[in-house]
Parts: C-alpha cells; sequence; structure tokens
C-alpha cells in the first residue's frame, strides 16, 4: 500500500518537478540508450474526456506559470476520465508549444507515486511508427516511492504546438493509499538546461480510479457536487459477482468516512419505496456503516442493483466523504475489518464531492512578544441553502498558557471599539485554546450570505520552549457546538514568532 508520506512528496514536488527531480534523477532530454531517430508525434488533438466523474481533471495547466517566451507544457488533457486496474489502459494528451523562432530538442517525464515494482506500471507514447513503451526507475531505489519514466522525446519546430499522446496502465493488484480514488502523475519538460531554470511542469494526468477489473461491487455517484442542508441525493451500487464462485452467505455494508451519523439519513429503496438504514460505528469514530439487506447467499453469475438515498444535514460532513460499497464474506473472520464484519470480497470506493461553507483567516507572517497581530477572518456560506444559526470559532495552538495572550474582534471597516473574547482552554489538549466570536445572525445564514470580521491578536509574553510560531485555525459551528466546517487545512493561518 502506498504511504500518506509518498503521497505528500508528489504532490509537493509538483512546483520543483523539473528543477530539482529530473536534475537529481540524472534525467536527460531524450531516452537513455536511445539509437534511432523518433518517429515524428502524431499533431492532432485528442478529445477531451467527459466529464462523467468529478474525480478526474479532464484538463490541468502547469503549476506554477512557466515563462511565456520558452517551449513549455500548455496543458495535460485526460482523453478517458476513469483507470480500472488490470483493464485498459487511461489515455491522455499533453499539448506543448514552441513560441521560439528557433527548433526545440526535449523531453517529457511524468512522476508516479508508486506500490509495485517499477515494471508493473505500463507508461506508452504514440508517433507515427505505433505505440512504445518506456522504461520505469526509481527516483530513490533505497526508497522505491516514486516512479518517473525514461523521457518521451519531443521535438517542436520553430512556433510550433503539438500534443503528444500517451496512455498508462496499472495491473489488478495495485491498490492505492486508503481513502484515494485518483490515479495522477506529475508532468514535466526538460528543456534540457542544468540548472533547469525554464523547465515547466503540470500536475496532471489525473483519472478517476474504478475498483479493479472483475471486482464484485461498484459505486456510481452523481456527476454533480451536493450541497451540506440541501436536498437528498440518490446514487446506485451494483453487486456483480463474476468471480465464479458461490458464498454461503454474504453480506454487504455501506460506508460513510468523516461523517456523523446523527445529522445524516441513509435510506435504500425496497419494494417501490424508500426504507431507512439503521447506522453503526465502523471500525472507528469517525465512520459509519449500514447494510441495505440482511446476509445472504451469492450465486454464481449473481447481479443486483441498489438504489440509496442519502440526506446530509449541517455538521453531517465538513468535507467531500469517503463512500464506500463492499462484498463480504460473513463465514470467514476479516484481516481489516472488524471480526464480525467477515473477509472483504471487494470494496468500491468513491468521494461525494459537497458544497460547503467556506472559512478564511488572514494575517502576517510573524508577530513579536510584547506587539499585536492583526487578522482578517471570516466564513461565507456559498451554497444554495440556508443554514440555522452558526457562529465562528478561532483555535490558537502553542501558547502555554492563556495569560500569554488575548484576543478582540470588532465587525471587518467598523471604527468601534473593540470587543475582547474569552479564551477558553480545549479539555484533554495540550497548548491549544478556542475563543467564539458571535453570532452574526441569530435567525440563521442565508444563501450567499459572508461575514468578516478584524481580530487581534495580542502576543503579551513568550518563551521559545513551547515552540516558534502560533498557529490560528477557523471553524464553523452549530449553536450546539456541532462543527459544520473548517477542518484543518492549507488555509490555516500560521504566524512565527519573531
Amino acid at each position: 500500500m502506498i504511504r500518506r508520506g509518498a503521497l505528500a512528496a508528489c504532490a509537493a514536488g509538483v512546483a520543483l518537478f523539473a528543477s530539482g527531480v529530473l536534475a537529481a534523477c540524472g534525467v536527460t532530454s531524450a531516452p537513455s540508450g536511445a539509437t534511432a531517430r523518433p518517429s515524428t508525434p502524431a499533431v492532432s488533438t485528442p478529445s477531451t474526456a467527459p466529464a462523467s466523474s468529478l474525480d478526474c481533471r479532464p484538463t490541468v495547466a502547469p503549476t506554477p506559470s512557466p515563462p511565456a517566451d520558452v517551449a513549455r507544457i500548455v496543458a495535460v488533457r485526460d482523453e478517458d476520465c476513469d483507470l480500472t486496474p488490470g483493464g485498459a489502459p487511461a489515455r491522455f494528451g499533453v499539448e506543448v508549444t514552441n513560441p521560439t523562432g528557433h527548433a526545440v530538442r526535449a523531453g517529457l517525464s511524468f512522476t508516479f507515486s508508486w506500490g509495485l515494482k517499477a515494471d508493473e506500471l505500463r507508461l506508452e507514447y504514440h508517433d507515427s511508427a505505433g505505440w512504445h513503451r518506456t522504461a520505469m526507475k526509481w527516483i530513490n531505489p533505497e526508497e522505491p516511492e516514486l516512479l518517473y519514466n525514461a523521457p518521451v522525446p519531443v521535438r517542436l519546430r520553430p512556433h510550433e504546438t503539438r500534443t503528444y499522446r500517451l496512455r498508462v496502465g496499472v495491473p489488478k493488484a495495485y491498490q492505492p493509499e486508503y481513502g484515494l480514488v485518483t490515479f495522477s502523475a506529475i508532468a514535466g519538460l526538460d528543456l534540457g538546461d542544468k540548472g533547469h531554470r525554464t523547465d515547466s511542469s503540470a500536475p496532471g494526468p489525473v483519472f478517476a480510479l474504478n475498483p479493479p477489473m472483475g471486482s464484485p461491487v461498484n459505486l456510481t455517484l452523481p456527476r454533480r457536487q451536493v450541497t451540506l442542508g440541501g436536498a437528498p441525493v440518490e446514487f446506485t451500487a451494483t453487486v456483480d459477482n463474476a468471480t465464479g464462485r458461490s458464498f454461503r452467505r454474504a453480506g454487504l455494508d455501506f460506508g460513510i468516512d468523516f461523517a456523523a451519523a446523527d445529522h445524516l439519513r441513509l435510506d435504500v429503496r425496497r419494494g417501490g419505496g424508500w426504507h431507512r438504514l439503521t447506522l453503526r460505528r465502523g471500525v472507528d469514530e469517525h465512520s459509519v456503516l449500514a447494510s441495505p439487506t440482511a446476509d445472504f447467499a451469492v450465486p454464481a453469475g449473481y447481479h443486483h442493483r441498489y438504489r440509496f438515498r442519502l440526506t446530509l444535514r449541517p455538521g453531517a460532513v465538513q468535507t467531500d466523504p469517503l463512500l464506500s460499497f463492499s462484498l463480504r464474506d460473513r463465514t470467514r473472520p476479516g484481516s481489516n475489518a472488524l471480526p464480525s464484519e467477515g473477509a472483504e470480497l471487494g470494496t468500491a470506493y468513491r468521494k461525494l464531492h459537497m458544497a460547503l461553507p467556506t472559512v478564511w483567516t488572514r494575517g502576517p507572517r510573524g508577530v513579536k512578544p510584547g506587539t499585536t497581530a492583526r487578522l482578517a477572518v471570516g466564513f461565507a456560506n456559498g451554497t444554495s441553502v440556508s443554514l440555522p444559526p452558526v457562529h465562528l470559532r478561532l483555535t490558537v495552538t502553542n501558547p502555554a498558557s492563556a495569560d500569554w495572550f488575548t484576543m478582540s474582534f470588532r465587525p471587518s471597516g467598523s471604527a468601534g471599539p473593540w470587543t475582547t473574547l474569552p479564551v477558553r482552554a480545549v479539555p484533554h489538549e495540550f497548548h491549544i485554546w478556542t475563543v467564539d466570536l458571535p453570532a452574526p445572525r441569530p435567525g440563521g445564514v442565508p444563501a450567499g450570505f459572508r461575514a468578516d470580521y478584524d481580530v487581534r491578536l495580542n502576543l503579551s509574553r513568550w518563551d521559545f520552549d513551547a515552540g516558534n510560531l502560533v498557529a490560528v485555525q477557523g471553524e464553523i459551528l452549530l449553536a450546539d457546538g456541532t462543527l459544520v466546517a473548517g477542518l484543518p487545512s492549507e488555509n490555516d493561518l500560521i504566524l512565527g514568532i519573531e
């Protein structure tokens, strides 16, 4: 299984791909050992994949934007939206352009997070002679987590734009990190500059990841965002036992990760009507499970389609929840589940994409003890439905004592007095404090509503034994303290102690 650290390294390397990864690996702008001049790739642009899933990204632009006066990647475009382990390869194209008045010879490479043998990932490019497989190598053989390919030769005439067609396939045994529902790479164009100052990179392609070929289950979600507190969302799940085996006693589990059971409802369509399902806790306190039917015998060739309806009230989820649909053999104990759940025969994972309220915290990069930092915080209900009364909570991490700081606020743009906010310790936590701003509207928050605040963080003293930074995180809460939005994210404010 791929470790989270590998994925983080892959994501963090987007901006540094061309200058760091290629240089560190000794990658040149032509495949190692190539003796024949490459054929001319097809110039026609492949069609972009239809939006059959919100998990694929049909078009990806370079990040960061490369200089406009050098040969560069224009975009990575998926021809296929999804990838099935053990199935047909997923096709994509990389559009490159040469705005200069001279010919360009370069190399097109991709970095993959990978947990199997290097030669089990198959990457091919197409030219006038057909499809050609590229060799795959580990970036660091001592830590085999990231793969890159022998570069695809890129040849561009002056002022030419061309799309290079590629495809990637993975074996049936491929297992992504838990919770990952996409298969992606980082594309990089190496122009041969030793300093890699003009190379470009793009975080693509990105494909939706299907269950492996031959899996007995699948899950199909709507191709739209779901609004928290809005109308229920309906979707389907299928059981298709093409394994050639029969199972005397099998069970189905529908799972929702990172969800609060008391703020959601799950129904299944049966006998011409909707029936509410009983929810139970999963293997951890953040997951919810339900079974659409009692355990039953599953003969070889069995096929059935289930319809579900999910209602998510405010507080049910704070991010895009991971949904799963599993078929388990209850006659055998499970290895990665509770003993009562049974051995897994197949699981389909999908992300439900949500329209949620947003939170922001902005301020300076640092603060000195004995001074005050001015922060801009707030939230917006950018959804299409009204919310019940909510308020903004700020969580402050690292001060060793509540006596070290005070916080006060006033509405953004106001010239009125500052109101000091009570500071409360988070129970059973170390050096974590919260302050609650009053609800901006006691009767609820309509769609499109936005609240902005000016906040002062006065740091009266500091001891560097407690660290060298203060973190401020914003959250939206219901009146009873239920979290609605604002999980820790890259938007949290970090102030260095100067």
